[in-house]
């Protein structure tokens, strides 16, 4: 079980590293989580309506292959293909997937296509020859979301909105996200539900551990988080002062402190956490960038006062989770971020109790917390090589999945692995569903590396050289992000086109 603990934590830090190492021109909205069935009043009481999907009951495709082209990596084709039902959550994959292809007559099968460490010279490539040469060899697209996105903008991918099933309006698509990436009337990816473990398992949120809170008298965080005061600022000042020397005379791993920070996702996710819109969409639903600079300044400021002000903040140059995890084992570290999923991989061995908290606010002006994902999301589409009734199938699949993954994966997986058995306290339980509805995505964040000096890197970019300047930063980069910035959204409007 160790090995299995490090070699997950090392997969994180590695795959930061590569996506910090890639800088500006490689991978990192509107609020909401993932949606909620309808409810109404009958006789004073709430009544919850279970909604259904929009499918015709008379749907059979003899026994079609319809085949998902995704990210080689484990969870990746897990979250749509498994053989092992060993467990409570691959099982309900599995079943998943048995009801889908019954209803449906279909039969489902995974290409499994280069993992994270080559997928961006690879999967990209591979999918513009198979497409352009019209073989129909991939019916349906789970694409790793910093990379996928470009297919569209190049005239690859359908648009959602001219296919048949798809009910876009439906909780078991992000709704925050299908309004985001609509653009002009278009849409050409969708996710919720059906990326279980890349969509829930990556949100990104903060691990306590209790015995060092405990033994700095450290109390009433929970209470904090509820009352809306757990900001930068409470942060900043709860672990500035938990730094002790292991006896070396050195700052190092082997000493205890308040907080470790990494230099990528670990500081990607305070975008998400302070709410930060960098586009709005005109009358047309059309974005144009809208960079909120006061509203950043500030938090680049008071992000770099938490990693820099004090020494009971360890930064790291990439994330660390392996690290983390290890200090935490030992009871030298009070805060640490972690993806989600972490908590069912590698939490269960922790020999201290822990407490799951959300990622801090900006400020308390700040009505909502924000809860990032990671950038392992899968987000979905349809070739535009797929017509016909290959088509037809092929929404009518993605549709039935999102359905069946909403009813009967999401609450395996989140409340009876996540919630139920992965976190140890009632009131965690309680902060996870917080954490939930505070997923926050945006169009920047999907089409990121595709937006000139990635806006949504900018903590990383910045507070990885010790810089807090945002003005200069942004005054030498504007001009360039908001060209690419709206070439994006040209090939988008009519794909393919070239400026």
């Amino acid at each position: 079980m160790k090995k299995l603990i490090v070699a997950f934590l090392a997969v994180i830090t590695v795959a930061s590293a590569a996506a910090c190492a890639s800088g500006g021109n490689k991978p990192s909205g509107t609020s909401g989580g993932m949606g909620s069935e309808g409810s109404r009043t009958t006789d004073g009481e709430s009544v919850t309506t279970k909604l259904t999907d929009r499918l015709p009951e008379d749907l059979d495709f003899g026994g079609a292959k319809v085949v998902v082209h995704t990210r080689g990596d484990y969870n990746s084709v897990d979250e749509i293909f498994v053989e092992d039902t060993s467990n409570q959550v691959y099982e309900a994959i599995y079943k998943r997937n048995s009801v889908v292809e019954e209803r449906l007559r279909v039969r489902i099968e995974v290409y499994r296509g280069a993992g994270w460490d080559t997928y961006y010279t690879t999967a990209n490539s591979q999918l513009r020859a198979s497409i352009s040469s019209g073989d129909a060899a991939f019916d349906l697209v789970s694409g790793w979301q910093p990379c996928i996105p470009e297919l569209a903008t190049e005239g690859y991918m359908t648009d959602l909105n001219t296919v048949d099933f798809i009910g876009k309006t439906m909780p078991w698509w992000t709704q925050s996200l299908v309004d985001e990436l609509t653009v002009a009337g278009k849409l050409y990816f969708v996710t919720g539900d059906i990326s279980v473990f890349t969509m829930l398992g990556s949100m990104r949120v903060f691990v306590c551990n209790s015995t060092v809170a405990k033994d700095n008298g450290i109390t009433g965080l929970y209470d904090t988080v509820r009352n809306g005061g757990w900001t930068l600022d409470f942060v900043t000042k709860l672990t500035k002062d938990l730094y002790r020397d292991n006896g070396n005379s050195q700052v190092d791993a082997g000493d205890t402190f308040g907080l470790l920070m990494g230099c990528a996702n670990d500081v990607d996710a305070f975008i998400a956490s302070a709410r930060m819109n960098m586009s709005v969409k005109d009358g047309n639903g059309i974005p144009s960038l809208d960079m909120p600079v006061e509203k950043m300044s500030m938090l680049v400021d008071k992000v770099y006062d938490l990693m820099y002000g004090s020494q009971g903040t360890y930064v790291a140059p990439t994330d660390a989770a392996d690290t983390a995890f290890a200090m935490m084992q030992e009871n030298r570290l009070l805060l640490a971020p972690f993806p989600v999923d972490t908590l069912r991989v590698a939490f269960g061995d922790l020999k201290s109790d822990f407490m799951v908290l959300p990622y801090p606010k900006l400020d308390e002006n700040q009505k909502n917390y924000g809860t990032r994902i990671q950038d392992a999301l899968q987000i979905w589409g349809i070739p535009i090589d797929i017509n016909g009734e290959k088509l037809s199938a092929a929404s009518a699949v993605l549709e039935a999945l999102g359905y069946e993954s909403r009813n009967s994966v999401t609450p395996v997986y989140f409340d009876n692995a996540l919630k139920g058995r992965y976190t140890r306290d009632d009131e965690s339980k309680a902060m996870m569903d917080l954490i939930k509805d505070s997923v926050f995505l945006s169009f920047e964040m999907i089409y990121n590396n595709y937006i000139g000096s990635p806006p949504c890197y900018t903590l990383r970019n910045m507070l990885g050289v010790q810089s807090r300047d945002f003005m200069s930063y942004w005054s030498k980069r504007e001009q360039l992000i908001n060209e690419a910035f709206n070439t994006v959204i040209e090939r988008l409007i009519e794909p393919g086109t070239k400026k």
